[in-house]
């Protein structure tokens, strides 16, 4: 993403045209962005690159500094330009009958909705509150990845359940980069997914400190799920009743015991070849400098 917005786009005008165009923007990707983190003010890129999709986007990640104002941002998202419209509207209110209200209330909600399907975000720095008032503006949601969700409390899950009806997948993993893992005996977590998203299908629980009695608690407040990943848990002991039981309910399980080597987590923070150029291999000598956007740059 910073490639495309600080190198590519000024190539030439069309170059900067296919930069421009929101369908690039559907997917922002975020995540393990190393050196670069330090060189950038990445939440005002970020913004940038929400406005850059007109309302089209539909996958995130954001790692290492998202915010309650950001994430809420992403959420909130208007587009100015549609805003202009809907003023325009207005003012032949007077002059337009019950078409005209319809019409402007179309605009309206076409304006404020945002089709956002997948939101990954690491939780150092969001709140309970910042999560609960966000994904109330995320109807469509599908998938929510949560790293490190140590503010993560009941009250998130009801209102995630209540707000996101389409929400299927959940992923709920601890960040080994910061300790991994913590796996102190802990059901509540366990407890509220029971209890309040009965509707999951993939449920995922990296270095989870939960139990037999919450994974019991699972299987049982969870009837569609299929998938579940219980890697790194290490208070859980699959034998017995529960293991038949595992194996009756869930099509695909990760053990606890299983390797984490495809956890994004997993992959190295600072190789910049890799990420960027995935087509070009560790010996090959890629310049990666960039430019420090002024905030001209971005409005």
């Amino acid at each position: 993403m910073i490639d495309i917005l600080e190198n590519v786009q000024k190539l030439c005008k069309p170059w900067r045209r296919v930069c421009k165009d929101p369908s690039v923007w559907r997917k922002i990707d975020m995540r393990n962005l190393g050196d670069f983190a330090t060189k950038y003010d990445l939440e005002i890129m970020c913004r940038h690159a929400v406005d850059l999709s007109q309302g089209g986007l539909v996958d995130i990640d954001i790692w290492d500094f998202d915010t309650d104002d950001l994430l809420y941002y992403i959420a909130e998202w208007v587009e100015v330009e549609n805003i202009y419209i809907l003023l325009i509207l207005l003012n032949y209110l007077l002059y337009l009958s019950l078409l005209g209200y319809i019409l402007i209330f179309h605009t309206y909600l076409h304006c404020r909705s945002i089709n956002l399907k997948s939101l990954r975000f690491t939780c150092d720095k969001i709140t309970d509150e910042g999560v609960m008032k966000a994904v109330v503006k995320l109807p469509l949601l599908e998938e929510l990845d949560v790293i490190s969700y140590c503010s993560f409390s009941g009250n998130s899950f009801r209102v995630v359940d209540q707000a996101c009806p389409n929400l299927k997948t959940l992923k709920l993993n601890h960040n080994p980069e910061l300790g991994f893992f913590v796996c102190y005996e802990h059901n509540s977590i366990a407890t509220e997914i029971a209890e309040c998203m009965p509707k999951l299908h993939h449920l995922q629980l990296i270095g989870n400190g939960l139990n037999n009695t919450g994974l019991n608690a699972i299987l049982d407040g969870c009837p569609h799920l299929d998938y579940l990943d219980l890697r790194e848990c290490s208070n859980i002991n699959l034998v017995g009743d529960l293991e038949k039981k595992c194996s009756e309910r869930i099509s695909v399980l990760r053990r606890p015991d299983d390797s984490t080597a495809d956890f994004p987590f997993q992959t190295t923070m600072y190789d910049q070849e890799l990420f960027f150029y995935p087509d070009c291999g560790a010996d090959n000598d890629v310049d990666f400098e960039f430019s420090c956007p002024s905030p001209s740059d971005y409005g």
